[in-house]
């Protein structure tokens, strides 16, 4: 789909290594910005994560805390 909207055809073979030459060297200058990995998380889904797994950590302790 990226190739696409830069106006590469991407119904031939030439078009896609073209595409792909052009995506690579881009990576390679920093000028084109990278694919996530699949498993990676951007930013703001780690902080999301992150503000869930303390919030789990205090309503824990506050179920478990002594009573008396």
């Amino acid at each position: 789909m990226m190739g696409q909207a830069q106006g590469f055809d991407m119904s031939t073979e030439e078009g896609i290594n073209t595409w792909m030459a052009t995506y690579n060297a881009g990576i390679a200058t920093g000028t084109q910005p990278r694919l996530p990995l699949p498993g990676e998380q951007t930013a703001s889904a780690r902080q999301y994560r992150d503000k869930i797994k303390r919030k789990m950590k205090k309503d824990s302790r506050r179920r478990n805390r002594n009573k008396r």
